[in-house]
């Protein structure tokens, strides 16, 4: 709780002190789940209430629907331009975060059209013609950086999955299949060719 700040629904990078504006949304969407998690094992409603609040209260803001760039902004500080970037690991997390609240029966129907809209752009912005996720778009102009990390791909294809699980989208289980198949492509991006034994 030392790094809550209350009044902007967040939780901050470090402690919180007058003036700290170092609060990422990838960051406060795993805080989201992780409050959701312990509501489910707990059923204290203060966790879930806490969760809807970083969520909604803080999260969203980072959520540009305008597709011009659209997608859901990395960070918070006004005067940190990586902070603009429109990142994969903070639209996945929301993702990830919104899906906890859909599952758990919370305004199941907005919680997956979030999630939907989420993904949708993830996909039509930030995916490679390899199937791979790349990192994030970069302001000012909104150029695709194409460094490809593991938690990107492995983020969006879990949650392809999860959605499937609920909406038995066959559309999402066939985007989770091919992008695991891109994933473990010996010859893609991500597979590490030090490895001497592939089997």
């Amino acid at each position: 709780e030392k790094y809550r700040n209350a009044e902007a629904h967040a939780y901050n990078a470090w402690l919180d002190f007058p003036g700290n504006v170092d609060r990422y949304y990838d960051d406060n969407a795993i805080v989201a789940r992780v409050l959701m998690k312990a509501y489910r094992v707990t059923h204290d409603r203060r966790y879930l209430d806490r969760a809807r609040d970083v969520l909604d209260g803080f999260v969203r803001q980072g959520w540009d629907a305008s597709d011009s760039p659209g997608g859901m902004h990395w960070g918070f500080d006004p005067a940190n331009r990586a902070s603009r970037e429109r990142a994969a690991c903070s639209t996945c997390m929301t993702a990830l975060a919104a899906l906890e609240m859909a599952s758990a029966g919370i305004e199941r129907k907005r919680y997956l059209e979030w999630t939907e809209a989420l993904m949708d752009w993830l996909m039509r912005r930030l995916q490679d013609s390899d199937g791979l996720i790349c990192d994030a778009l970069e302001p000012p102009n909104w150029n695709v950086r194409r460094v490809k990390w593991t938690y990107n791909t492995g983020m969006a294809i879990h949650v392809h999955v999860l959605l499937w699980r609920m909406t038995r989208s066959k559309a999402r289980l066939e985007a989770a299949r091919a992008m695991a198949g891109a994933a473990t492509n010996r010859s893609g991006a991500l597979y590490d060719s030090l490895v001497k034994d592939p089997d």
